[in-house]
């Protein structure tokens, strides 16, 4: 263990950052030293620990019971032993307490994990009546401390810690000690390591957050029909009003894209973007690519996957950077899509179902082979 006065420091410390009483602090932290000596030992006496009030120091005993006949060798003693002899044994309701030098039995990094396991299940009870209510509500928090798995995060100015998993982490880097953001309260437990655990990479953080920054949304004056999501790497929103009045896409995203600005700074390094609500389903289909231009979308006769042709220059692009939109649009209307260019699909036989302009199809493709037809009702 520390020194004596850096222990009562950490005790102060701890005591304000966890807005307990010292008193407290120093009952788990004996509990803490208990268990922690327990786990290790391999035939675990009985231990007692105290704190010098006085000292500022944790003290740590060997206790037997005195017996006139002996038992268990272990946790018994005789008086007549020659261990009464030790300058520092106490006798107290007959038992004989023999001292331990606390730094033999363990350290601090040991016995933190254990004092913070027996610090929550204390407040386990207070955070599960205050958050409760709050389950399924988005909150501020602040990134406290952070593990391999998982991260601690205060909320409510310090009245609560959050369980932040890593596999609610929006990005594979770790986050910062003292990150700001936002979490969705996920679940509220009365019973576990932590009371209240967080998410990010849920869909319905995604959904919380805007209803927040779109008063639309929260209105219904701008309904979110479908979210196209590959967590942490890009989501495509799809919306829709039934006031034509209302540009439902330019809503979400903003005057000079303010809103759709502050959704990516919550959701890191993910794309976010607004799709309009189609009812035909190839025009939806063209919506959900952009930024990348669909000339015109086809299918081999005969065949039922749906080819999307678009330039040479963007085919890279949509292979790339739109590769994953591409598999969560296959996913969301159970088509197979393929990426091509007219100059592969030359000297195919296929139907054209759908183009921008189907007035000038003929136009952009009069140097290709009689074998494309325009048939939009397949």
């Amino acid at each position: 263990m520390n020194s004596n006065n850096t222990t009562y420091q950490l005790i102060k410390s701890l005591a304000e950052r966890e807005k307990i009483a010292e008193s407290q602090v120093i009952e788990l932290f004996i509990y803490a030293i208990q268990e922690t000596y327990r786990q290790k030992a391999n035939d675990p006496k009985e231990l007692r620990v105290t704190f010098d009030e006085k000292e500022k120091q944790f003290l740590a005993y060997q206790v037997y019971r005195i017996v006139e006949k002996i038992n268990d060798p272990s946790q018994e003693i005789t008086s007549e032993n020659e261990l009464f002899q030790e300058k520092k044994a106490q006798i107290q309701e007959d038992c004989l307490l023999l001292p331990l030098d606390l730094k033999k039995i363990t350290t601090y990094e040991e016995i933190l994990p254990q004092f913070r396991l027996s610090l929550q299940k204390s407040q386990q009870k207070r955070w599960y009546e205050e958050f409760l209510p709050l389950q399924g509500k988005i909150l501020e928090g602040i990134v406290q401390e952070v593990y391999p798995h998982y991260c601690l995060v205060s909320l409510l100015e310090g009245k609560g810690i959050g369980c932040w998993n890593k596999d609610e982490w929006l990005s594979q880097k770790a986050p910062n000690v003292g990150q700001q953001r936002r979490f969705l309260i996920k679940e509220v437990k009365k019973e576990g390591e932590y009371a209240v655990n967080l998410a990010c990479r849920d869909e319905e953080f995604l959904r919380k957050l805007l209803e927040i920054e779109i008063f639309e949304i929260k209105k219904r004056e701008v309904i979110v029909r479908d979210i196209l999501r590959q967590p942490g790497v890009i989501s495509k929103i799809i919306v829709s009003s039934k006031d034509p009045r209302i540009n439902a896409k330019g809503t979400c995203i903003g005057k000079g894209g303010e809103r759709v600005r502050i959704i990516k700074q919550e959701m890191e390094k993910e794309r976010v973007e607004f799709a309009e609500w189609k009812e035909n389903r190839n025009e939806l289909i063209a919506e959900l690519l952009l930024p990348t231009t669909v000339l015109y979308l086809c299918k081999l006769q005969g065949k039922k996957e749906l080819i999307v042709v678009v330039s040479p220059e963007q085919k890279s692009l949509s292979l790339a950077s739109e590769g994953k939109i591409i598999q969560l649009i296959e996913d969301y209307l159970k088509t197979k899509i393929i990426v091509q260019t007219p100059e592969e699909i030359k000297e195919q036989n296929v139907v054209i179902l759908w183009t921008p302009d189907k007035i000038g199809w003929q136009e952009r493709t009069k140097t290709y082979s009689e074998k494309c037809q325009y048939d939009p009702r397949q």
